[in-house]
């Protein structure tokens, strides 16, 4: 099979725990056993979404530059930007497995455990996004990823394409001060481009989105509007049409930071500081699908 990826030595990858304490935090019930990357690399489920990394790699020339840095370090947070349609996701976790045998925790929004995509996030190693569950994980040697700015991210409006929206979330530094882990940023290009969806540019043509944050914004709806919002979206993202331009991923050298010096919220300024960079390095101007298209058909000459 075609592969863009050099394999990583696992020998020289000590064996994570595999057992959780279920009775150190009440959170932990929601899990149980975490499942070795193998287990999950071996499932039916893990096998399925590996079609979306084939279809990429073969429709979309997808690659990820750097990948072998995440086999490198044992105790590793990868920090990463929410797209509108998902897909990327799904790619980028069978490219890290395929390049280096270990499969990435996602810790996604507890909401979601509670219907339809918990259960399929849950079979691919997903966890419900708590501070004590991400330290026990990079603790135990698995290979843990965040997208801080979550389903607000995504939802935020093609206007706004490739801009993080982190809010006043500190967790990820907190994560990275507790673990002392090394933190590295991922970024893929042209992934908005990678699929058109009707719904959403509707939604943005019509200015929606603007109307959904003022909605948002009214005390104590607010909250429900913006939960029913998320499940909308969600259902939503999987109508789209793939594009087919070339996409490649990127994996930064690991962030810098003090944990003894540096407080959670400066941690995590850093950290979006690097992946803000490596955005604005790779798609400098911002979302355009005609840009994206000449880009892969009629390159420039040198």
């Amino acid at each position: 099979k075609p592969s863009s990826y050099a394999m990583v030595d696992q020998r020289k990858m000590p064996a994570p725990r595999q057992r959780v304490d279920s009775g150190a935090d009440p959170n932990f019930g929601l899990i149980g056993d975490f499942k070795s990357d193998e287990a999950i690399a071996r499932s039916l489920i893990f096998t399925m979404i590996s079609f979306w990394y084939w279809f990429a790699y073969w429709f979309n020339d997808f690659k990820v530059v750097g990948a072998e840095k995440i086999g490198q370090h044992k105790k590793c947070l990868i920090v990463g930007y929410h797209s509108t349609n998902n897909m990327d996701i799904y790619m980028s976790m069978t490219a890290t497995q395929r390049a280096t045998g270990r499969v990435v925790r996602g810790l996604f929004h507890r909401l979601l455990f509670l219907v339809w995509p918990g259960t399929l996030l849950r079979d691919l190693g997903g966890v419900p996004g708590y501070k004590k569950t991400a330290v026990q994980l990079i603790d135990e040697g698995y290979c843990t990823g965040v997208i801080p700015g979550g389903a607000k991210e995504a939802m935020t409006g093609f206007e706004n394409a490739y801009k993080l929206c982190w809010g006043k979330t500190k967790g990820v530094g907190r994560v990275a001060k507790a673990t002392r882990c090394t933190v590295l940023t991922v970024f893929s290009k042209n992934v908005e481009e990678m699929r058109w969806n009707p719904i959403l540019a509707l939604w943005n043509l019509l200015r929606l989105g603007k109307v959904f944050d003022l909605l948002c914004a009214i005390p104590v709806l607010g909250k429900p509007i913006f939960v029913v919002g998320c499940f909308v979206w969600i259902n939503a993202s999987f109508l789209t049409i793939p594009v087919p331009v070339r996409v490649t991923g990127y994996v930064s050298d690991p962030v810098e930071y003090d944990p003894d010096n540096d407080s959670p919220e400066e941690i995590t300024a850093k950290i979006k500081a690097s992946l803000q960079a490596m955005i604005d390095e790779h798609q400098p101007h911002g979302q355009s699908y005609t840009r994206a298209l000449r880009e892969r058909f009629m390159p420039k000459e040198e």
